[in-house]
């Protein structure tokens, strides 16, 4: 009977602990998505315009969606810094802010951390092209973690 009891201690909040926990987690990685839904169709709209303005030809619509993407998204590799405890979480600081990557998250969410790899790249450069009417594609490499973007052109 005593074991019993002693285990009944332990485990009461010992699992609720854990469902805190989870939960917490649940929330801190649904951030993103959050973001999205309050803040998305604003930030991705704001980039068309200041990117895309009054183009209308699909090729120079593309031009100035993959200039801007060079000189506006930096390489989280870039910013490496073995010494950095945040950066083992996906935090990386930009131009003196602290932004998160987040692998597959949401256009406006990459548009806002300022980071990106290659899909991160492709997933902006179509989602922007297909907001303007121009079909645009994601494509992944069989078997790796690359991918790019292919649009069509007349």
């Amino acid at each position: 009977m005593i074991k019993n009891e002693k285990i009944k201690k332990f485990v009461k909040p010992t699992l609720f602990g854990i469902a805190i926990g989870f939960t917490l987690l649940a929330i801190i990685f649904s951030i993103p998505y959050i973001f999205d839904v309050f803040y998305g169709e604003k930030i991705v709209n704001e980039t068309l315009n200041n990117v895309v303005n009054n183009l209308t030809d699909s090729d120079k619509i593309a031009l100035s969606v993959m200039e801007w993407e060079s000189k506006y998204f930096y390489n989280p590799y870039s910013l490496w810094n073995p010494n950095s405890t945040l950066q083992r979480y996906g935090i990386y600081e930009v131009n003196g802010t602290y932004r998160w990557f987040v692998r597959d998250a949401p256009v406006s969410w990459i548009i806002f951390s300022k980071l990106a790899n290659c899909g991160e790249y492709a997933k902006v450069f179509v989602y922007l092209m297909n907001k303007k009417g121009i079909n645009a594609r994601l494509v992944h490499a069989p078997g790796e973690d690359h991918a790019w973007a292919e649009y069509f052109s007349n």
